[in-house]
């Protein structure tokens, strides 16, 4: 009995990943938004309904013509799969909206750009670290910012970041370039400005490639786990740890603070 339930609460731990939510289990299709509210309105009562079961990665309202048609429809995703089923279980017919039940479904319309990178933005990755450890469960450096010699036509820097976790021995480093054209009749105002725009650049697809390393493990308690992914650049020789775990059950902005203390020489299994 002692393993049956083991095995049941394995099952139930849900991986996250800090790539865009696009699998069908994480976006939910709602219909029937009455057309007539204003767009404000609307989006404010979808997001006070949903956030309650989780952080949202987007709400997109695709608006018609009040006048051709009185309903329209949207989408919801979320981070969490987990989140997305408990909202559609218990909004769908539930949730209304000037006067309206809105239907709420899993979507089988989730195209993603083929040309969009599948990664999160790095303000997505730090929201979404912030909500499942907390403001101060982890950090970030930047441990390299170099031009890139010979760019001919442009102003190219490399950034280097290293993501470290609260009082848990796992890090994870990643790299960005960020690229501005500059042509050699601009200014040194304009030079300086392309730099600082090619910093910003190479600076955030550093820690969103550092982050595309880390995975977060929801655990039915209501507890979160990460690992880190080992790295196959050769220059990196941090270790590659489980990282232990906090209790967000209370507060999503969790301090890290576990009672008993966390132990990562005992990782989940």
């Amino acid at each position: 009995l002692f393993f049956l339930k083991r095995a049941k609460n394995l099952m139930s731990v849900e991986l996250l990943d800090f790539y865009r939510p696009d699998e069908r289990e994480k976006n939910l299709y709602l219909t029937r938004i009455p057309a007539a509210l204003p767009r404000p309105e609307k989006w404010g009562k979808l997001y006070n309904a949903f956030s309650p079961y989780g952080l949202l990665y987007r709400i997109h309202l695709v608006e018609q013509d009040a006048d051709s048609s009185p309903l329209e429809y949207g989408f919801v995703s979320f981070y969490s799969g987990a989140a997305a089923r408990r909202a559609q279980r218990e909004l769908n017919g539930r949730l209304e909206i000037g006067g309206t039940r809105i239907r709420v479904q899993f979507s089988d319309r989730i195209k993603p750009a083929a040309a969009a990178s599948p990664l999160l933005h790095s303000s997505r990755c730090q929201e979404l670290a912030n909500y499942y450890l907390g403001f101060h469960g982890w950090s970030s450096r930047v441990t390299a910012m170099e031009a890139v010699p010979n760019s001919v036509g442009t102003v190219c820097y490399h950034c280097r970041v290293e993501i470290q976790i609260a009082a848990c021995r796992g890090a994870c480093t990643g790299s960005g370039v960020g690229e501005v054209p500059h042509g050699p009749s601009e200014g040194a105002l304009q030079k300086a400005q392309s730099i600082g725009v090619a910093k910003k650049q190479a600076f955030s697809r550093a820690i969103a490639a550092a982050f595309s390393r880390v995975i977060l493990c929801i655990l039915p308690s209501g507890k979160v786990g990460a690992h880190v992914v080992p790295s196959c650049d050769p220059q990196c020789d941090l270790p590659c740890d489980l990282l232990s775990v906090c209790d967000l059950s209370h507060d999503p902005q969790c301090d890290l603070s576990c009672d008993p203390p966390c132990d990562p020489s005992h990782p989940i299994t």
